[in-house]
C-alpha cells in the first residue's frame, strides 16, 4: 500500500491531499493550519464509496479560510464554497492517482484496483474494461452520459444547511509524492515551484476506444493493444570519476526509465494493421594500400618504442630508428616492383604533390586498395504508427482530441521564458505491445510473446489529419471531426546489441 501525495492551493490554503491507493480514501491536510501554525491539520477527507465527503473540523477550516483571503465568511459560507465546487477539484486530485497504472505495483494490479474502486463507486475512476466513469456524484455513468474527468457538467450535491455563493479558485497541483507505508521512503516528482512554471501536467490514463461495441460491459478489453507511458528525460551520464579519469555511465535506457516511476500518463490505443521492426547495422568499404600499411606498421613500432623509452634521448633513438624501418620498407616496396619504378615514382610524386592520379595519368595503373567492408557502427530504429480515430460518442470524441493534444504537447520541448537561453529535452515514450488474446475480463498487461521489445523512445514527429477521407465532416454535437488520422515516428533511444537478446530470458521474442 502506497499514499501518494499532491499539493496545491485550495482558495489561498496550502493544502496536501493524501490518496490511498489501497482503499481510494483522500485526506487533505491544511499545510501549517493547525496549533500555532506548526502543525497539519485535516480539513477533508473522503473514503471513496460513492460522494461520502465530510469536513472534521469546520471551525478550523473557517478560520484558515478567513485567514488566507482576509475575510469574515462563516461556517455555512465555507462550507457551501466547498460542496459547489471544492469537492470536484479533489475528486479529480484522487482519479488521478487512481487512475494511473504506475502508482500500482504491476499493471495487472491497477486493473484489479481500479475495478474495485469502481465497484465501491469512487468519483471520477474509470471502469478498466469499458472505459466509463464515476460521475462526482458517485453513481457510474454509460455511453450516453458519460462524463470525463476535469470537466464540470455534473451537478454539485446540495450541502448542508442554505449559505451564499462563493468563488473558488484552481490553482495546478505543485508536487506529487509517493510514499510507501511499509518503507517510508518518498519519491517527488515535482521538486520547485519554479519547475512547475514549465512542467506539463500528467495526463493519467488515456484509452482509445472508450468501450468494445461487441463485447461492451461484459467481456471487457479482449483486442490486443499499444500501451505508450510518457515519463520525463533521465541523462545518461552519472559524472566523472576523478579517480580514474573517466566518465561514469549510468545503466542502459530500459534499466533506467524502468526504474523510472515519475509517469506523467499512460495512453492505451489498439493495435495498427502496418507493424513490424527494421534491425540493422552500418557497414562500409575502406581502403589501405600498400604505401599506408607500410606507413600504418611504423607508426605503431615507434608509439610502442616512445612508450617503452626512458628518457628523451631514448625517445629520439626511437624516431630514428623508425624512419629507418620506413626507409627499408619504402625500398623493398620499390625493389618488388622490379621493371615498374617508373609508376612508384610517379605515384609517390603524386603524393607529395597531392594528386595520386598522376600515375595513373602517365602509365594507366592504380595502387590497389585493398578494398574491404568493415562495420561501422549500429543503427538507431524507428517506429512508424498510423492510428485511426472515428469517435462514436461525445465522450471518446473528448477522449481523441486529448490524446492527440498529450502526443504534441510531450513531444515538443520545454521553455522557461520567452527568450531563454536553454530548452528542456521533450518527454520520452515507453511503448509495449500487450497481448490479451484469452479474452479475460481482466487486462493482463502481458507482453506479446511473438511481437518485438521496443526500448525508450523520442517522438520525432507527430502527422495529424483531420480529413483522411478527402472531406471536412463533423459532427453537429460540440464539432468534433468525425473522422481522424494520426501517425506517430518514434526513434529508440540507444541502439539494440546482442546482450540485450542474450540477457532477457522473460520475452521470447526479444528485441
Amino acid at each position: 500500500m502506497a499514499i501518494i501525495k499532491q499539493f496545491r492551493d485550495w482558495n489561498g490554503i496550502p493544502v496536501r491531499i493524501e490518496t490511498n491507493n489501497e482503499t481510494g480514501r483522500v485526506e487533505i491536510y491544511g499545510v501549517g493550519q493547525g496549533s500555532f501554525g506548526l502543525v497539519d491539520s485535516i480539513l477533508f477527507s473522503s473514503d471513496g464509496k460513492g460522494s461520502d465527503w465530510v469536513i472534521p473540523n469546520l471551525a478550523v477550516l473557517t478560520n484558515s479560510f478567513n485567514r488566507a483571503n482576509g475575510t469574515n465568511s462563516t461556517e455555512k459560507e465555507v462550507q457551501r464554497a466547498f460542496f459547489l465546487e471544492g469537492y470536484k477539484i479533489f475528486n479529480n486530485d484522487r482519479a488521478a492517482v487512481l487512475n494511473n497504472p504506475e502508482n500500482y505495483g504491476s499493471f495487472r494490479d491497477s486493473v484489479l484496483k481500479r475495478q474495485q474502486f469502481w465497484d465501491q463507486k469512487t468519483p471520477l475512476v474509470s471502469n478498466p474494461n469499458t472505459g466509463l466513469n464515476i460521475n462526482n456524484e458517485g453513481e457510474p455513468t454509460n455511453l450516453a452520459n458519460q462524463v470525463l474527468p476535469n470537466t464540470n457538467q455534473d451537478s454539485p450535491p446540495s450541502p448542508p444547511g442554505e449559505a451564499n455563493n462563493s468563488v473558488i479558485t484552481t490553482p495546478e497541483v505543485k508536487t506529487v509524492e509517493s510514499r510507501d507505508e511499509n518503507e517510508g521512503s518518498t519519491n517527488t516528482t515535482v521538486k520547485s515551484k519554479s519547475e512547475i512554471n514549465v512542467s506539463v501536467s500528467p495526463v493519467g490514463l488515456l484509452r482509445y476506444p472508450l468501450a468494445n461495441l461487441e463485447a461492451a460491459e461484459t467481456l471487457g478489453i479482449t483486442y490486443d493493444y499499444i500501451k505508450i507511458t510518457v515519463q520525463d528525460y533521465q541523462n545518461s551520464i552519472g559524472g566523472v570519476d576523478t579517480t580514474e579519469n573517466k566518465i561514469d555511465f549510468k545503466e542502459s535506457a530500459v534499466k533506467r526509465y524502468s526504474q523510472s516511476k515519475a509517469s506523467l500518463g499512460t495512453i492505451i490505443l489498439p493495435m495498427t494493421n502496418s507493424m513490424g521492426s527494421t534491425n540493422g547495422v552500418s557497414w562500409g568499404e575502406t581502403n589501405a594500400n600498400s604505401i599506408q600499411l607500410a606507413l600504418l606498421g611504423s607508426v605503431g613500432d615507434f608509439l610502442k618504442d616512445v612508450a617503452n623509452a626512458e628518457n628523451v634521448a631514448g625517445i629520439f633513438e626511437s624516431a630514428k630508428a623508425s624512419f629507418q624501418k620506413t626507409l627499408t620498407k619504402a625500398g623493398g616496396f620499390a625493389t618488388e616492383l622490379g621493371n615498374n619504378k617508373s609508376d612508384v615514382a610517379s605515384l609517390l610524386a603524386g603524393y607529395v604533390v597531392g594528386n595520386s592520379s598522376l600515375a595513373t595519368r602517365q602509365s594507366g595503373v592504380v595502387i590497389n586498395p585493398n578494398m574491404e567492408l568493415l562495420f561501422q557502427g549500429p543503427k538507431l530504429r524507428t517506429f512508424n504508427f498510423t492510428f485511426q480515430f472515428a469517435p462514436r460518442f461525445r465522450a471518446e470524441a473528448e477522449v481523441v482530441r486529448k490524446i492527440v493534444k498529450a502526443f504534441k504537447m510531450f513531444s515538443a520541448p520545454e521553455i522557461e521564458y520567452t527568450g531563454a537561453i536553454f530548452l528542456r529535452t521533450p518527454k520520452i515514450f515507453q511503448l509495449d505491445y500487450i497481448y490479451n488474446g484469452d479474452g479475460s475480463d481482466v487486462a493482463s498487461g502481458t507482453t506479446h510473446p511473438y511481437l518485438n521489445k521496443i526500448k525508450p523512445c523520442a517522438l520525432t514527429q507527430v502527422n495529424v489529419n483531420y480529413t483522411p477521407g478527402g472531406k471536412y465532416m463533423t459532427y453537429a454535437d460540440g464539432g468534433s471531426m468525425v473522422q481522424t488520422t494520426m501517425t506517430l515516428s518514434f526513434n529508440e533511444l540507444e541502439p539494440i546489441y546482442q546482450s540485450d537478446y542474450t540477457g532477457d530470458n522473460d520475452h521470447p521474442a526479444g528485441y
